[in-house]
């Protein structure tokens, strides 16, 4: 019974730790883009926090509202970085312009499948500002 109830208050302590990482990163977004300057992240370290999908829609979706560009994401160990949350990052870069795109994308020791990655690189391959490899 008490390692039920240690469970419990273990996973509302990393829900309420997840929603304050999202709202903090929301609050500085929105008070960035009230000043109208272009906005450049060289390295946004969301790792090992267990985000709910909510969260990462919000945090895409204020990334592309302020016109942020993001040269590295890091959601390594991120248990709940699955399938959706990849289409929600696939989507987000599928209209990212040129000068937008990410650099580098760490997504080890997530919960993404192959038909995730598929869908990643879907995204890569249809977005016409993605320069291409010649080899």
């Amino acid at each position: 019974m008490l390692e039920k109830k240690a469970a419990v208050e273990a996973a509302v302590a990393e829900e309420a730790e997840s929603a304050r990482v999202a709202m903090e990163l929301r609050e500085t977004l929105l008070r960035h883009r009230a000043t109208n300057q272009p906005l450049g992240v060289a390295d946004l370290d969301l790792s090992q926090n267990p985000l709910l999908m909510e969260h990462y829609r919000q945090i895409f979706h204020l990334l592309g509202k302020v016109g942020a560009r993001v040269e590295r994401f890091r959601f390594y160990g991120c248990v709940t970085f699955n399938d959706e949350a990849i289409g929600i990052l696939a989507t987000h870069i599928a209209g990212l312009s040129a000068d937008n795109v990410p650099l580098e994308l760490h997504l080890s020791d997530c919960a993404i499948t192959t038909d995730g990655f598929k869908l990643l690189m879907h995204a890569l391959d249809e977005n016409p500002q993605i320069g291409r490899a010649h080899v």
